[in-house]
């Protein structure tokens, strides 16, 4: 064992026999699944399954914070244990809320919320979509979608305008023409574009 390496342990055994239970640490990696992280403590020494959450039990259901890697965190230790957590982060990358069937993660990217399996919103820098079921409503710059059980509503309208544009009705001497206002019905068509997508 090298001698900074037996200083660094002396000075980590006065650390945690005193009153100060806390030191500062630098994120390696981040086990989400387990909601445990691994720190290294003056450059050398390496600590893992540092607790981000109370338990180490991904089945548990709370609060927590996802540091970001590299970023420096106040770890603690348990009661004069070998168990720590962290205490306080200077950077997080991600917070992850579960109780019951509900979750909310957010990160610098997007907001997701899922209640159940079958309802979730999720809001990015580009779109708002919202599932219900076999319903999804989808609002981004180009427009709405909307779709039920696969069909979207603008598919439906089109073939709305598409089957009155080719509208014959019988008469006394025949069938009549197409309707006389067929372009405007296109006009319309081409209108549906600007507010929906799908």
């Amino acid at each position: 064992m090298s001698e900074r390496t037996e200083s660094i342990r002396k000075k980590l055994q006065e650390m945690f026999t005193g009153e100060d239970q806390v030191f500062q640490a630098t994120v390696k990696e981040v086990n989400e699944e387990e909601f445990t992280c691994t720190v290294i403590f003056d450059d050398e020494l390496e600590y893992t399954d540092v607790r981000l959450r109370s338990v180490i039990d991904s089945e548990k259901q709370g609060f927590c914070f996802i540091p970001k890697q590299e970023s420096l965190v106040q770890v603690g230790r348990i009661a004069n244990s070998e168990q720590l957590f962290v205490a306080l982060f200077s950077e997080v990358d991600k917070i992850i809320l579960t109780t019951g069937n509900l979750e909310l993660t957010v990160d610098a990217d997007m907001i997701e919320l899922k209640k159940g399996e079958k309802l979730s919103v999720l809001v990015t820098e580009e779109e708002l979509t919202i599932n219900a079921d076999q319903s999804m409503l989808k609002q981004t710059a180009g427009g709405f979608t909307m779709v039920r059980s696969g069909e979207g509503l603008k598919k439906i309208l089109q073939d709305l305008i598409t089957a009155i544009t080719q509208l014959t009705v019988p008469t006394g001497v025949g069938p009549s023409g197409v309707p006389i206002n067929t372009a405007a019905f296109q006009a319309i068509n081409n209108r549906l574009n600007n507010f929906l997508e799908g």
